[in-house]
């Protein structure tokens, strides 16, 4: 089972309802919405998809399947981007 976490060298602060990530190996700075600040909040420690999935669910009371591909969505950008590690 993949697991997904926070790149340690990344840095985030939140800004209302959107959160700022630099990348600390790149210097890039990526911004997320507000469903995107809820993932990236979920995995500051090593999370799985269920898992995310899940709490997702519970908070935004969405089907089960378009949150799971926007989980996939965000999880391919972040990764392609270098903020979040799979382990």
């Amino acid at each position: 089972m993949k697991l997904f976490k926070q790149n340690a060298n990344s840095y985030s602060t939140d800004l209302g309802d959107i959160t700022v990530i630099l990348n600390g190996d790149t210097g890039l700075y990526f911004e997320l919405n507000e469903t995107s600040s809820v993932i990236w909040a979920l995995i500051d420690k090593p999370r799985d998809m269920n898992y995310i999935v899940k709490k997702l669910s519970e908070d935004f009371q969405g089907n089960h399947e378009i949150i799971k591909s926007n989980v996939l969505e965000f999880i391919d950008e972040a990764e392609k981007k270098g903020i979040i590690e799979i382990i």
